[in-house]
C-alpha cells in the first residue's frame, strides 16, 4: 500500500500545474455567473457544472492513458520496478494519482457551486453527491484508460476508453453494466439529492475488474523498450 501510495503522489507532482489550472477554472467559471445584486440562474449553473463534470473526466481518461507511456519515454518505469515494487501496485498508483486528480478537481467543482448557491443543508447533500459521484467516477474511467494503454497507443487508449465512457450518455435508458452513465447524470443534475449506491458499488466492482485485467497484460509488456 506504501508503494501505491508513493506513485499516486509522485503522479500527483508530475502534474501539480495541471492540477493547480483545474482547480482554479471552476472557480474562474463561477465568477462569471455571480453577482451580490441578484442570485444566480440555475440553468446556468447546471450548464456549467454539465461543462464542468465532462472536462474532469475527460482529463483523468487522458491522464491515465498517457501515464505508462510517459513513464516508459522517460525510463523512470525500469527504475520504479527494479526497487521491488510489483506491476499490479504501479498501475494501482497511476490509477490512484488520476483518481485523486479527479477527486481535488471535483472538489473544486463543488466549492464553487457552494459559493454560487450558498451553504444550505440541501445544497451541502447535492455536493457530497458530486464529490463522492465524482471521486468514483474519475477511478472508473482511470482504470479503464490505463486497461487499454497496457496494450495501445495512448492516444487510442484514451479515444476507445472515451468512447466507451461517454457515449452511452447520449442514450436515453441506462444500463447496470454502465454505471458512470448513472453517476454522470447524478452529478450534473442540480435536483440530484440521493446517492446513487448501487451505481457507485458497480462502478467500484468493474474498477477493479478493469485493474485485475490489465494486471497480467502489463506483466507481459516490455517496460524497457525504447519510445525514442
Amino acid at each position: 500500500m506504501r508503494a501505491v501510495l508513493l506513485l499516486a503522489g509522485s503522479f500527483i507532482r508530475q502534474n501539480r500545474w495541471l492540477m493547480l489550472a483545474f482547480v482554479g477554472w471552476p472557480f474562474l467559471m463561477s465568477a462569471f455567473e455571480w453577482s451580490p445584486h441578484h442570485a444566480v440562474n440555475l440553468d446556468d449553473v447546471n450548464a456549467i457544472v454539465q461543462q464542468e463534470v465532462f472536462y474532469g473526466l475527460a482529463i483523468a481518461d487522458f491522464l491515465a492513458s498517457a501515464a505508462i507511456y510517459n513513464e516508459k519515454r522517460s525510463r523512470r518505469i525500469a527504475g520504479v520496478l527494479s526497487k521491488g515494487v510489483s506491476r499490479a501496485q504501479y498501475l494501482l498508483g497511476l490509477i490512484a494519482g488520476s483518481t485523486v486528480f479527479g477527486g481535488v478537481y471535483f472538489v473544486a467543482i463543488a466549492v464553487s457551486v457552494m459559493w454560487l448557491l450558498g451553504p444550505s443543508s440541501s445544497e451541502l447533500h447535492r455536493v457530497a453527491v458530486l464529490i463522492i459521484c465524482g471521486l468514483v467516477a474519475s477511478g472508473w474511467v482511470a482504470a479503464l484508460a490505463v486497461l487499454f494503454s497496457v496494450v495501445l497507443h495512448p492516444i487510442l487508449a484514451a479515444a476507445i476508453a472515451g468512447i466507451i465512457a461517454f457515449a452511452p450518455l447520449a442514450m436515453t435508458g441506462t444500463s447496470i453494466f454502465l454505471p458512470l452513465t448513472v453517476l454522470v447524470r447524478g452529478m450534473t443534475s442540480l435536483s440530484a439529492r440521493n446517492f446513487e449506491w448501487p451505481s457507485i458499488l458497480i462502478a467500484l466492482v468493474e474498477t477493479a475488474i478493469f485493474v485485475l485485467v490489465s494486471s497480467p497484460l502489463f506483466q507481459r509488456s516490455d517496460v524497457a523498450v525504447n519510445l525514442e
